[in-house]
């Protein structure tokens, strides 16, 4: 009897553990569906606008803006970005470029029941970590790099720390919502080359347009830095390190006090020779660290990147140990991510135990000749 009893208690545990997940799991997609519908009207405004502005070009009227000193109108640049290969003669999609991040985060979040319990308790795990609570709280710009450490997924495109990302992008967006939130799903855009987002290159451009769009709507955007036709035929060609200069450009367009997060899930999706791929991520993280260096920048810029196992031995070249984290599976019970806990997370961080990381230093040399680690078999 008593055994009979012990497993009706057992039973009775666990369908309340599960009614509860569910009913958190319901609020949080209604939230997120929320959340996504507002983003999406706001967009469609966007799309309506530039789309009138190229109409009104292709009919030669007169712009807007006349005291822009730059030599390409917002419209056209937007075009240009979202191209899926340099100087193409696409007409340009707005609705896909400017919903783009969105879209990947409802497909991540679709996902949600793909990723064991385990593995999400870990890449959950994050929130109390310290060095993760102290890039979310330093008031100066920072980048930090998540080894979630998860086993068996390294040619998955979607992991169980990428659902985290999204949960954390959304909760952002709710808890912190004058703040800016840029995000990039690598493994979402690592491979067809009719994708305008593919590869580091891909990156680079979609969190341009996502910055574009947040400075336009804070009406705080200026493109007069495209003061020459050289410039822009870098930019129209792809050229990397154009795009790059282009993006630490609009980051300092932001006024003091706002914080622009830049999330890339997945970056190990591009440690991989195939079309350079690591070659060109090497020089956007390489960026990225000079733009967090920057010491005029207004801003706080935080950059946070993701990877589902450990990074391979070239990629910690170009990271600092300060700058990064490895998650440890011990201790840890399984744990389904949620919207909730992630946003108790933010939204009261604990007081951080680490003492100031040491100024970036050293360890910058990107070594392309630099095998893997043993254990890592090349993509």
């Amino acid at each position: 009897m008593e055994l009979i009893q012990r497993e009706e208690e057992k039973r009775r545990q666990f369908a309340e553990t599960q009614l509860a997940l569910m009913d958190d799991s319901l609020e949080a997609k209604n939230q997120m569906l929320e959340f996504l519908m507002e983003d999406r009207r706001k967009k469609d405004t966007l799309i309506e606008r530039l789309q009138q502005q190229l109409r009104d070009v292709e009919r030669g009227a007169p712009g807007n803006d006349r005291s822009s000193a730059a030599v390409v109108s917002l419209s056209r640049l937007f075009a240009i970005l979202a191209q899926p290969a340099p100087a193409g003669d696409q007409n340009p999609d707005f609705e896909y470029a400017l919903k783009q991040p969105n879209n990947d985060l409802e497909m991540v979040l679709g996902k949600r029941g793909s990723f064991d319990v385990r593995a999400q308790g870990q890449a959950q795990s994050v929130l109390q970590n310290a060095r993760f609570r102290e890039w979310m709280t330093r008031e100066d710009p920072d980048l930090l790099v998540v080894e979630a450490n998860l086993r068996a997924c390294a040619l998955d495109s979607i992991t169980a720390i990428s659902l985290f990302s999204a949960n954390f992008i959304l909760s952002m967006a709710r808890v912190q919502p004058k703040e800016v939130v840029t995000q990039f799903f690598c493994g979402l855009h690592r491979g067809v080359r009719t994708d305008p987002w593919t590869g580091p290159n891909g990156l680079v451009r979609s969190v341009i347009v996502q910055l574009l769009m947040a400075l336009h709507q804070r009406d705080q955007l200026s493109i007069n830095f495209i003061d020459s036709r050289t410039y822009l035929k870098r930019v129209e060609e792809h050229e990397l390190f154009t795009l790059c200069d282009m993006l630490h450009r609009l980051v300092r367009q932001f006024p003091p006090d706002t914080t622009v997060y830049c999330i890339i899930d997945g970056v190990s999706c591009f440690d991989r020779d195939l079309h350079g791929a690591f070659q060109q991520m090497a020089i956007v993280v390489d960026w990225l660290h000079y733009i967090v260096e920057d010491d005029a920048l207004r801003s706080r810029f935080k950059v946070l990147m993701t990877i589902p196992e450990q990074s391979t031995r070239r990629f910690r070249q170009g990271v600092d140990k300060e700058q990064r984290i490895t998650l440890r599976s011990s201790l840890l019970s399984p744990q389904m991510i949620s919207g909730r806990s992630v946003e108790a997370g933010i939204s009261r961080p604990s007081t951080p135990t680490l003492s100031p990381s040491s100024s970036i230093a050293s360890m910058r040399e990107w070594d392309d000749d630099e095998g893997y680690d043993e254990g890592y078999d090349e993509w």
